[in-house]
Formats: structure tokens, C-alpha cells, sequence
């Protein structure tokens, strides 16, 4: 599962506050102070006048800096009444109207320009970052992959008798699992909505006259368990086509779902022609342990008297987020 990535806060080594935050009004409103203070305090001792904004330049530029360029500007404005205020009278450097005039330029330009560069830093570290996370992110995708091809291959083979028997079990294996792919990929590898998940997998066989779709809620299905019920879906679909109730369409197939408080139910039910192999297959398995590891995942597959039924069930944590009329709408 992916995680959210924050720009970096870790610039030339210093943890700075996040930009705009409380944080970096704190930081801005210290250096002010501290600024006013620094610059009597150096005339003092070193017995000599001072520039007037000798100790506000430093203030406004790290202010810029750790608080980007709204912070950093505000900072300019304050301490240019601070510096008319303060050193307006002073017998030392007092200030006059067209020192603060270009003392208000400068110091805007450069708080706004600094505070622009720290942005500029931060996008970078972030874009280095999601480059990282996504090169390991891959490498894990693939790897696991690259077990569930390998699964399939071992457990495949020690159920057929020919290579055509494979080829053709394998093809519509692999098919779940590249439909379960574009999904997550297309979804950033996060929980992917149970409309887009049913009309993907099962395109080939939603234009089946003996299929019917009854839409439920909108719902999500956690990212972990995609790859299963496209699989499982698939599954359910490509044995109605082989000898149940979407062979030359007689139907009726029915796959619905309902939301139950946090709880998605899908269920899959069919009566077929002739008696289903209820034996305990690849595609049995592969059916039932569909949600293994999913939080509320279950899965009831019972095959009786020419009925297949199957329910499948989960919890859908983006519920909890949602509003009321969100979850009507």
C-alpha cells in the first residue's frame, strides 16, 4: 500500500518548520524580537553607530526561509514599522523616510524570493523522494507478481493432462491477474471502486444476456484484495460460460452487492444446467481464499442441488470517512 508523501522538511541539514505553519510564525516573531534586541546590544558594545537594518536583513532572510514567502514578507512588513518605531529617534543611525522606503523594497523582494527558493527545495527533495519510493514500490510489486505467476504455474500444472488444457487454464488466470493490475496501477496502487473492479474484469462477459447486474452503493475494495475477487469474479464468470448459466446465455446469473453499515456484501448466484463440479479444484480455492488477509474479509462458495452461490464480504474503511449524504449520494 502506497503512503502519502510530505514535502521534506530536512533543508541544508536543518530541520525547519513546515511552511505557513505555526511553527514558522513562531520562528518569524522570535527572530523580530531578537533582532530588535541584537542591534542596540551590538552598538553597545562596540561603541559605534550601526546600519538600522544591520540585524532585520538576517531576520526577514531566515524567516523567508524556514516559513516560505508569505512568512517571510509579513516579517519584512513588521519589522519596517519595528525599524520606524524603534530607530526613527534614536541618536544613533535614526531612520528616515526614504531609508525604509528602499528598506521596505529590498526586504519584501528579498523575503519573497527566498521563501521561493525554500519551496523550490522542498518540491525538489519531495520529487527525489517519490522517485525513491516508487523504484522500491515497483521492485515490491513485481516481486509479488512474480510469486502469484509462479503459484499459478505450480498449482495449474499439477491439475492438468495436456498443454492446451494449461494454456487455455493459465490465459484466463493471467487475465484476472493483468485486469487486477490496470486497476491498481490506474488507482495509484490504492483501494479501488468496486463498480470500476466488476466493469473491468468482467467486460467479457457483461454483454451476456443471461448475466444481470444489480449496482449496490458505491463501494471500495481494499488494494489487497483486488488481484483475488478480479480472479474470483473471474472465475465465477468463465465456469457459468463452461457449463452453467451463461452457456449460449441461458442465464439467470445475478451479481449484486449491498452496503451493510462498514460492510460490503457482493454476492454471486446462478442455478446451472447441470450438476457443478463441487470438488475442492484450483478454482475452488482460489475462489474461497479471494479476501484472505483483508480486514472483515469472508467468503461463502457453496455448490448444491444446480445452484452455485457465492458471497463475498469486507469492511470498507473509506466509509468511515464519508458523510451521510455522501454515502446516499
Amino acid at each position: 500500500m502506497s503512503k502519502k508523501l510530505h514535502p521534506a522538511e530536512n533543508v541544508l541539514g536543518i530541520h525547519w518548520p513546515p511552511p505557513g505553519s505555526w511553527s514558522a510564525w513562531l520562528l518569524a516573531a522570535g527572530l523580530i524580537v531578537a533582532a530588535s534586541v541584537l542591534k542596540p546590544l551590538l552598538e553597545y558594545i562596540g561603541g559605534e553607530p550601526l546600519p538600522p537594518y544591520i540585524t532585520f536583513y538576517p531576520a526577514v532572510v531566515i524567516a523567508a526561509f524556514g516559513g516560505g514567502p508569505i512568512v517571510g514578507v509579513v516579517t519584512a512588513l513588521v519589522t519596517v514599522v519595528a525599524a520606524w518605531v524603534l530607530y526613527r529617534s534614536a541618536p544613533l543611525a535614526p531612520v528616515n523616510l526614504p531609508s525604509e522606503m528602499i528598506y521596505t523594497v529590498t526586504s519584501i523582494f528579498l523575503a519573497w524570493s527566498v521563501g521561493r527558493a525554500r519551496l523550490a527545495l522542498e518540491l525538489a527533495n519531495a520529487l527525489r523522494e517519490r522517485q525513491e519510493y516508487t523504484a522500491r514500490e515497483s521492485v515490491h510489486r513485481i516481486k509479488n507478481l512474480i510469486a502469484v505467476v509462479l503459484a499459478l504455474v505450480r498449482k495449474v500444472s499439477r491439475e492438468v493432462d495436456s498443454v492446451d488444457q494449461f494454456r487455455d487454464i493459465m490465459t484466463a488466470r493471467l487475465h484476472g491477474v493483468d485486469v487486477a493490475q490496470r486497476v491498481l496501477v490506474q488507482g495509484d496502487w490504492q483501494a479501488a471502486s468496486l463498480n470500476t473492479v466488476i466493469d473491468t474484469s468482467l467486460a467479457p462477459f457483461l454483454s451476456n444476456p443471461g448475466l444481470t447486474l444489480h449496482r449496490g452503493p458505491e463501494a471500495t475494495i481494499p488494494a489487497e484484495a483486488v488481484s483475488g475477487l478480479s480472479m474470483a469474479l473471474y472465475e465465477l464468470c468463465t465456469n457459468s460460460m463452461k457449463y452453467g448459466a451463461l452457456a449460449e446465455g441461458r442465464g439467470p446469473a445475478v451479481l449484486s452487492w449491498s452496503v451493510e453499515g462498514q460492510t460490503v456484501v457482493l454476492e454471486w448466484g446462478e442455478s446451472a444446467p447441470t450438476e457443478p463440479d463441487a470438488s475442492e479444484s484450483f478454482g475452488t480455492r482460489l475462489i474461497r481464499s479471494s479476501l484472505v488477509g483483508v480486514r472483515g474479509g469472508r467468503v461463502e462458495y457453496t455448490v448444491a442441488s444446480g445452484r452455485v452461490h457465492a458471497s463475498f464480504s469486507w469492511t470498507d474503511t473509506s466509509i468511515l470517512a464519508a458523510s451521510p449524504s455522501e454515502r446516499i449520494a
